[in-house]
């Protein structure tokens, strides 16, 4: 999905999965004992730290959050619990640098794609240079690990839970009479399990460092206050529902999303072949162009979000109705917009609180 340059595939793709992602779906009984069950997971290895590398913990969080919704609690990873080796899954992409790969990766496709490929004179050449990883490249281990959990999906899994992704996208599977190949599954439920995994614990990274600093005690004390205003169960663990409606840390999560987007370099956009110029601001844009905005600019638009800089959870703290909220809302492009935007939206929120 997240690949298809086509508005109509990509529009039948989405509506696939898109119910899986919707809050209603969130917040039911079974995904909400799957995010808790791997809260817990966390806080058990917090708790048996005396230091913790948060990066990383916050990494196999988001990771098994996220394949265990894609594929289910049996084949979901355990990253958090250091079972099978999953803990490795990530090593690729956070042990090491991904930005110049992926900047290259948009720019230059064609010979990042070679230069990408073992065998190819394009990698010998730039691994004799060192201009490209002699090890594995990122993401490579996520895509096997997707490719492996999809193949065990279809041999051991199917029929036997139906709310995962993967149970829902299942029907378009040649097994079921649909057209998609194991590729083409495995290739859905991977882009979903990296883009879950990475941006909710980078958002979590930054939250954490943000209101650990001194100058944000205030903060913290404040969110302490709002947390006593409902009931943790016996491991501490909040339900989802009260704890979705504490409006300042909502208010926490959308100034930490807005300050520090995952995603915060250019996002691009660009009319297939046969489309018609369109203008924007203006400009007029011919197909085959590609035009792109940044979720870091846009958020610090001083018009909108005055000393954009600063780290402010009370800039939020007002009616929801008022001209000045909506206008936040409407310019916070974090998630993107649009028919394109994150359908991890609600998602990552609900894992966020």
């Amino acid at each position: 999905m997240f690949a298809m340059l086509g508005n109509k595939e990509h529009g039948e793709r989405r509506k696939t999965i898109s119910n899986t992602y919707a809050k209603t779906y969130v917040m039911s009984p079974s995904v909400e004992t799957l995010i808790q069950g791997k809260v817990k997971d966390f806080m058990d290895r917090i708790n048996s730290q005396k230091t913790t590398d948060v990066f990383t913990e916050f990494h196999y969080l988001g990771l098994d959050v996220i394949t265990t919704h894609v594929y289910g609690p049996e084949i979901g990873s355990k990253a958090l619990r250091r079972l099978n080796g999953d803990e490795t899954l990530l090593d690729d992409f956070i042990r090491g640098p991904k930005s110049d790969w992926l900047w290259s990766l948009v720019h230059f496709p064609n010979f990042t794609e070679r230069a990408s490929t073992p065998g190819d004179i394009y990698n010998t050449i730039c691994a004799t240079l060192g201009i490209v990883r002699k090890t594995v490249f990122p993401y490579t281990t996520m895509r096997k690990f997707a490719f492996d959990s999809t193949i065990k999906y279809l041999k051991e899994a199917v029929g036997s839970e139906d709310t995962s992704v993967m149970s829902k996208m299942l029907k378009y599977h040649v097994s079921m009479g649909g057209d998609w190949t194991d590729e083409d599954l495995a290739g859905e439920a991977g882009d979903h399990s990296i883009a879950g995994a990475d941006t909710t614990a980078e958002t979590l990274t930054y939250l954490a460092w943000q209101i650990s600093r001194p100058e944000c005690q205030h903060i913290q004390d404040k969110l302490r206050e709002e947390l006593k205003s409902i009931q943790f169960d016996e491991n501490g663990i909040p339900p989802l529902r009260p704890i979705d409606k504490l409006p300042y840390l909502n208010a926490v999560i959308n100034e930490s999303l807005r300050v520090y987007p995952a995603i915060p370099m250019s996002e691009p956009r660009v009319l297939l072949g046969d489309a018609k110029p369109v203008s924007i601001y203006g400009f007029k844009i011919p197909p085959n162009v590609n035009c792109s905005m940044q979720p870091y600019t846009e958020n610090r638009n001083p018009d909108v979000f005055p000393d954009p800089d600063t780290f402010n959870p009370d800039r939020w703290m007002i009616p929801k109705e008022s001209e000045q909220y909506k206008a936040m809302n409407k310019m916070m492009w974090s998630f993107s917009s649009g028919g394109r935007m994150c359908i991890g939206l609600q998602y990552e929120f609900r894992v966020l609180c």
